[in-house]
C-alpha cells in the first residue's frame, strides 16, 4: 500500500527527497496520517473522495512523507513505481475540514498461540465519522470496535469474526451517510471506542509491532489535524 503522512522529522537530519527505510517502528514516531484511503478501484488505486465542501488541512510548510509498503513473493528483485496525486481546493470551496483518526497500540508483544488486546480511546471532541475500518497483519484471527456510548450502553459497530489475510491491505470498511446501510455515525465527547483484536501468532518468537498492529481508523469531521490515541 501507498499512504500519505505527515512527519515531524527534522529538516536538516532528513531532508527533503531523502528515502527511509520504515520497517522498523522507530521511523514511524516521526509519522501522524494525512489520508487513509477510502475505497480501491483496482490494483494499485486506493483513492480517497470527499464529499463537496471538504478538505484536508495542509499547513503552509508542512512536510509530507509517502509511506510504500511492498511483499515480493517472487525469488527475484522487482522494480516498482508509486505514485501519490494530491488535488488542491480553494478555501472558499470548503465548508467543513476532515482529518484522519487512528486508535492503535504500538506497544504490542503478541507470544506463539491466540492472543488478544483491548484498545480503548476517548474522544476529547464530538466527531461526526465519514468512515471507519479495522487494521491488522497476517497472524490477525478477529476483530471488533465497540462505540461505548454516554448513556452507559455499548454498540459493536464493527466486526470481523474471521479476519482474512488480504485483509491487511483491502478490508471491509463502514461508510457512513444519511444514504449509507450503516447510516450515520456522530460521536461526542467523553465517549470511547474499545477495539478488540486477536491473533493466532505460529511462530516461535514474540511479535511485536510494526510486524503486526491493531488499529481502529477513520476520517471524521469536524478536524484539522490528525487524532492518534496509542495505549500501552
Amino acid at each position: 500500500h501507498v499512504i500519505v503522512m505527515r512527519t515531524n522529522a527534522d529538516e536538516d537530519d532528513v531532508p527533503d527527497g531523502t528515502v527511509v527505510d520504515c520497517t522498523s517502528s522507530e521511523n514511524m514516531s516521526d509519522m501522524e496520517p494525512f489520508i487513509l484511503p477510502s475505497d480501491i478501484e483496482g490494483v494499485g488505486l486506493t483513492p480517497l473522495e470527499l464529499p463537496d465542501g471538504m478538505a484536508n488541512k495542509l499547513k503552509s510548510g508542512e512536510r509530507l512523507l509517502v509511506q510504500s509498503h511492498h511483499i515480493n513473493t517472487t525469488a527475484d528483485p522487482v522494480l516498482l513505481n508509486d505514485r501519490i496525486e494530491l488535488h488542491i481546493e480553494d478555501l472558499e470551496e470548503i465548508d467543513t475540514f476532515v482529518a484522519p483518526l487512528a486508535h492503535t497500540s504500538t506497544n504490542l508483544s503478541i507470544p506463539p498461540g491466540e492472543q488478544s488486546k483491548e484498545v480503548t480511546c476517548i474522544f476529547e471532541k464530538d466527531h461526526t465519522f465519514l468512515y471507519l475500518l479495522g487494521h491488522m497483519h497476517e497472524w490477525g484471527s478477529s476483530i471488533t470496535v465497540d462505540y461505548n456510548k454516554e448513556d452507559g450502553t455499548v454498540d459493536r459497530i464493527y466486526e470481523i469474526p474471521e479476519w482474512d489475510v488480504l485483509y491487511r491491505d483491502l478490508p471491509p470498511i463502514n461508510r457512513y451517510g444519511e444514504d449509507s446501510e450503516y447510516g450515520t455515525l456522530e460521536v461526542k465527547e467523553g465517549e470511547s471506542f474499545t477495539t478488540t483484536c486477536t491473533w493466532f501468532n505460529d511462530t516461535d518468537e514474540n511479535l511485536g509491532f510494526p510486524e503486526e498492529m491493531c488499529v481502529a481508523t477513520a476520517m471524521v469531521y469536524p478536524a484539522t489535524v490528525a487524532m492518534v490515541c496509542d495505549v500501552d
